[in-house]
């Protein structure tokens, strides 16, 4: 238990001053330079632990991009209205375009006529009314792709607040083989 003789002093090692009803006497220059020591040890300490938990978060995140950059099929993230934030290689083969030509585009870019004129209609809805029609289950769609032929998709959509923001990922497996083996 150390009093610290003035705000210079206190200011200069770091320490928190608080005012106490009672004045203490004054430390020691020797008392001081332990007192800076300790705090120094002690910022080193929560540097450690800073610098631990950016490593962790940062092999965590490429962890994260990984899975979903080898994922097979389709993974896309849109964002509350409905613009692409992430469009992964899947995708790209999926819908013959590159991430590049999609992220920050409306995702009713992929969709044929009338889904694509009614897609921003039913995320309207659904942030109005909290009733979900796709959102949590999967259905078959159709989708566009660059060459604006179209085909069979499975889509899953789920649902996720980043901060405060809503976003959507929608997971899609192309449908053609199975429906080609049905047809025959």
């Amino acid at each position: 238990d150390f009093v610290i003789a003035d705000l210079d002093e206190a200011i200069a090692i770091g320490a928190v001053v608080c005012l106490a009803r009672r004045f203490r006497p004054a430390v020691t220059s020797s008392t001081a330079r332990t007192v800076r020591a300790e705090l120094l040890h002690r910022a080193d300490d929560l540097q450690a632990q800073v610098d631990a938990g950016s490593a962790e978060l940062q092999q965590l995140n490429a962890q994260l991009l990984s899975i979903i950059n080898s994922a097979v099929d389709g993974i896309i993230v849109i964002d509350g209205r409905g613009h692409v934030e992430s469009f992964n290689p899947g995708a790209e083969r999926l819908f013959g375009y590159a991430q590049a030509e999609v992220v920050g585009r409306n995702v009713s870019m992929l969709m044929p006529a009338p889904y694509h004129d009614e897609h921003d209609g039913y995320l309207a809805r659904y942030q109005a009314t909290g009733k979900p029609r796709i959102i949590g289950i999967g259905r078959e769609v159709r989708g566009q792709r660059k060459d604006g032929s179209t085909f069979p998709l499975h889509l899953s959509v789920g649902e996720m607040l980043v901060g405060n923001e809503r976003k959507y990922t929608g997971i899609l497996h192309d449908l053609s083989e199975r429906v080609q083996m049905e047809e025959r």
